[in-house]
């Protein structure tokens, strides 16, 4: 069941006084509401894990040259 035809029934049931099924639509609601924002924080701790920065290697002999007398001064 989507998350508005489970608000419906809450609302349908608060209004009949049906107030285990309010309590039982609500709680599914819940679950659904705290599954997306696990997923997306699972999505964002992905994304901080497995973005980093590539570092681009040097293509011609006057890079790698500089580099290499860079290093050798630090």
């Amino acid at each position: 069941m989507e998350q508005s035809e489970l608000i419906d029934q809450m609302i349908n049931d608060i209004m009949d006084n049906k107030n285990t099924e309010a309590g039982d639509a609500f709680q599914h609601l819940m679950a659904y509401k705290l599954n997306d924002a696990l997923e997306a924080k699972k999505i964002e701790v992905a994304q901080t894990i497995y973005n980093y920065q590539e570092v681009d290697e040097p293509t011609d002999e006057e890079e790698v040259e500089e580099i290499e007398q860079e290093a050798e001064q630090t």
